[in-house]
C-alpha cells in the first residue's frame, strides 16, 4: 500500500498471545469526522490494502470478490472496491424507496446477493416486515425473492432487540432473516433468526 496517511493508520492490540489463526483480516472502519474505509491486514495487523468506501453510513455487510471486496452501506449502497483502487459493481437504492438493504451480502462468482426488507400490511390488519433477497444486476438492486410470499407472518410476534424500530416503528419483525448464502447451482440458503 505504500506509506499510510496518518488518518488511515491503525493500532493493533494483541489480546490473546500466540500465533494467529487467520491469514488475513478484512474489516471496515468509520471514525467521527474520518473517511470510511475498508482494510485488509496480515494476521499481525499490518495493512496490505485499504480504500475509502465513498459512501456514508456504517458498513453492515462485507464479502470478498474475485477482484476486491463488496460492501453494503447505509442500508442502500452495494459497492465493489477493487484491489487496484477502482470501483467495480456499484448500485444504490433510491432514498425514496420503501425497501432497504441490510446486514448481509454474499458473492458467488459474478453474482452478488443482499438481504432487503420492507413493511407490508396483511389481512389481519397488522404490518409485518417482509424480508427478501435482492441481486445486484447491471448497477441495479433487484429483488428476486420475498419471504412473505412463502411464509405467513400473521399472528407471530416480534422479538427483541428491535433492529428495525427506528425505520419501521409499527412493523412486526416476525422472522428476521440474518444471512444469505448463494449456492453454486443458482439458488440460495437463508438463515432466519426467529424461525
Amino acid at each position: 500500500t505504500g506509506t499510510l496517511p496518518e488518518d488511515a493508520a491503525l493500532s493493533v492490540v494483541e489480546l490473546v498471545p500466540g500465533e494467529p489463526r487467520a491469514e488475513h483480516l478484512l474489516f471496515s472502519t468509520m471514525c467521527t469526522g474520518g473517511i470510511p474505509r475498508a482494510y485488509v491486514t496480515d494476521p499481525y495487523g499490518a495493512v496490505r490494502w485499504y480504500q475509502g468506501t465513498g459512501v456514508s453510513g456504517g458498513l453492515t455487510g462485507i464479502d470478498d470478490s474475485a477482484d476486491g471486496v463488496v460492501i453494503l452501506a447505509g442500508r442502500r449502497w452495494v459497492r465493489e472496491l477493487r484491489w487496484d483502487g477502482g470501483i467495480g459493481e456499484d448500485a444504490e437504492r433510491d432514498l425514496a424507496s420503501d425497501v432497504f438493504v441490510h446486514h448481509a451480502v454474499d458473492v458467488e462468482g459474478d453474482r452478488i446477493a443482499v438481504l432487503d426488507t420492507r413493511a407490508r400490511e396483511y389481512p389481519d390488519g397488522q404490518t409485518y416486515l417482509d424480508d427478501g433477497v435482492a441481486e445486484v444486476r447491471d448497477g441495479e438492486i433487484t429483488n428476486v425473492f420475498r419471504l412473505g410470499d412463502h411464509l405467513d407472518p400473521q399472528g407471530r410476534t416480534a422479538y427483541p432487540p428491535a433492529y428495525w424500530w427506528g425505520t419501521f416503528p409499527d412493523a412486526i419483525d416476525a422472522f428476521h432473516v440474518n444471512a444469505v448464502d448463494l449456492l453454486p447451482e443458482g439458488g440460495f440458503l437463508l438463515s432466519i433468526k426467529h424461525y
